[in-house]
């Protein structure tokens, strides 16, 4: 049976933010907090991937924890956006042919 995945893509810079803006607050909750709810929410996905930076692995993990009840996978980022999905990617290398996935 095919597999389903998400790939979310969280390790940017965000220099124009000036901070992190994965970890910034949008009512009570952070914007990576809301982006994981959402997927835990909609119960399509077998498996999450989170690229992140290096120095934020415990962080987000720490989110990950909290927020989602499927398994996920955190995998460090790329120094580009497509370097970080192409990470994520080879993080899924067991997945098989029909398995469906996602990149936010």
């Amino acid at each position: 049976m095919a597999e389903t995945y998400v790939i979310v893509l969280a390790a940017g810079d965000a220099r124009r933010m000036g901070e992190n803006k994965m970890f910034m607050r949008v009512g009570t909750m952070s914007v990576l907090e809301r982006s994981l709810a959402a997927f835990e929410l909609c119960g399509c996905f077998d498996r999450v991937v989170i690229v992140c930076k290096e120095n934020d692995m415990d962080r987000t993990g720490a989110v990950a924890e909290k927020s989602l009840s499927v398994p996920y996978t955190l995998v460090p980022g790329g120094s580009e956006r497509q370097f970080s999905v192409e990470n994520a990617l080879h993080s899924l290398r067991g997945a098989a042919g029909d398995d469906v996935v996602v990149v936010h």
